[in-house]
């Protein structure tokens, strides 16, 4: 009998490793997909793609990390260092996440729903749909 419970319970972690590692690498993908697809003029939108563990913590990227103020983003760091820093900052929260946790994100700039609109003529409408899609797409590959 102890076996059966043995065998069920290295079964059951199997299954939760592979499920969390499947997890992680489409949010992982889709961080990188909405920075790419995001419109471009300062990098502000595109470093304010961020993961959260539990819920949307409402920061955005400043010059100092994270930041709740945006007036905090006059002073900004340069645009691709501010992007590299979010994606790696991102980068470790989903590695800390675990199954059952929320698995949050986000963009907190007040405008990222207009740019989504189509209000840039550098990025269609919908643009997060479709990064939405090319991550789902790309872990279905995995």
């Amino acid at each position: 009998m102890s076996n059966f419970k043995d065998f069920a319970a290295r079964a059951k972690d199997q299954v939760r490793a592979k499920v969390e590692r499947r997890i992680r690498a489409y949010a992982t993908t889709l961080v990188h997909e909405l920075q790419a697809a995001t419109p471009r003029v300062t990098g502000q939108a595109q470093a304010s793609w961020l993961a959260s563990v539990g819920s949307p913590g409402g920061y955005f990227f400043g010059p100092r990390g994270l930041s709740q103020s945006p007036r905090d983003l006059a002073h900004r760091l340069p645009d691709t260092v501010a992007v590299a820093a979010s994606a790696a900052l991102s980068a470790s929260r989903i590695a800390a996440w675990t199954l059952g946790q929320p698995l949050v994100i986000y963009n907190a700039l007040p405008y990222i729903a207009r740019l989504n609109e189509g209000y840039s003529r550098q990025a269609p409408a919908g643009f997060v749909e479709a990064a939405l899609m090319r991550a789902s797409a790309a872990s279905r590959g995995q």
